[in-house]
Parts: structure tokens; sequence; C-alpha cells
């Protein structure tokens, strides 16, 4: 009884510190800085990201996330809990394949067409790499703080819900895409640039 009488007086300072904890590193940099920083992982052509992704359609599953990217090739790496793969989508100078939880094997030359094939979601898998890094090249945007806050990206919204600061860089850890037939949450729990050394 006393317990549960400490968890409930205790939990919500407990959250409120740990969502102070996440924006204060940000607010530690003026906008300039942010910006000048952002530049930094706009400039690195490859990283590894690691961590979870939900997507949210007719059914909803939950996965562990990776994903490689080396200049203009990349890897998505979808498993469950065990390790076992549920989806892999490889894109190597245009030849793109993907290989399903059962084991089959699909080629082709346009990774979102051979996903919405495959899954009939419009997912944007070609345009995930900058994506993760926050980068709306032409596309309609809003900044805050200086970094990227939202981007239409076709028919899809993006909203950056939270950044970190990973080698000096701001890199966003929660992405939430809002599609036609589908929502994505892209919580990123690692990010690596040795890659790029």
């Amino acid at each position: 009884m006393i317990k549960l009488l400490l968890l409930r007086l205790l939990l919500p300072t407990l959250f409120a510190s740990l969502v102070l904890c996440g924006c204060s590193t940000l607010n530690n940099y003026d906008n300039v800085a942010l910006t000048k920083m952002h530049q930094e992982l706009i400039k690195k052509e490859s990283f590894r990201v690691n961590g979870k992704l939900g997507i949210f359609a007719k059914e909803r599953l939950s996965t562990y996330l990776n994903i490689d990217v080396l200049k203009d090739n990349y890897t998505i790496y979808l498993s469950d809990i065990t390790g076992s793969t549920i989806f892999k989508l490889e894109n190597f100078a245009n030849n793109v394949t993907i290989t399903d939880h059962t084991g089959n094997i699909y080629h082709g030359t346009n990774p979102d067409e051979l996903v919405t094939k495959l899954t009939g979601l419009s997912i944007p898998t070609a345009a995930l790499p900058f994506i993760l890094k926050a980068i709306p090249l032409d596309y309609p945007h809003t900044l805050e703080h200086g970094l990227l806050k939202t981007m239409q990206y076709k028919d899809m919204n993006i909203t950056y819900e939270s950044y970190d600061i990973i080698d000096n860089i701001p890199v966003p850890t929660l992405i939430m895409v809002y599609g036609k037939d589908f929502k994505l949450k892209i919580s990123i729990t690692k990010w690596d640039f040795s890659s790029n050394k």
C-alpha cells in the first residue's frame, strides 16, 4: 500500500523530469547554433540508426528497426523481439531486394513501388534516409529552434517530435509519418556515424 502511494506521488515528478531532460539538451543551444550543427548531419553520407518502428494501418505492428545508409545505398531491416526477420529491404544502385518473414525474395528497381505492391501501403522507403536526417529539400516545412518540426512529403505529413545531441549534432529521435492509409512511429535509440571515418 505504501509502495503504491509512493509510486502515485513520485510518478508525475519522474515523468516531468524525463520530459524536461529531453528538452534541456536543445535548450542549451540557440537556433543559429542548432542550424549550424544540423548542417553536419546533412553532410553525413553514411550512418546507422537503431530503434523501433510502429506501423499503424489495418493491423498494428511493432518491430525493431535497423537502417544502414552508405551514400545512395541503404538497408532497412525489421525484426521481432527474438531477432527473426520480419522484413528486409536492400537498395543498391537502384536494384531493390525485399526479403519477407517467410524467406521469400522479391526484386525491383523502385523501393516505394515494390513495398506498395507487397504491403498495399504507400510507405516512403526511398525517402527514408533524408527523412531520418530531417532534410526538408524543397518540400513545405516548418522549423522550431532552427530544426525541422514538420514537413509535407508528397501526400504524407511528417512531424519531428524530439531531437537529441549526438557527437555535437542534433539528430531526430522520434519521427511520426502520417500517410493516407497508415501511420509510422519511428523511435530512434541510437545513431552511429562511424562509417563516415
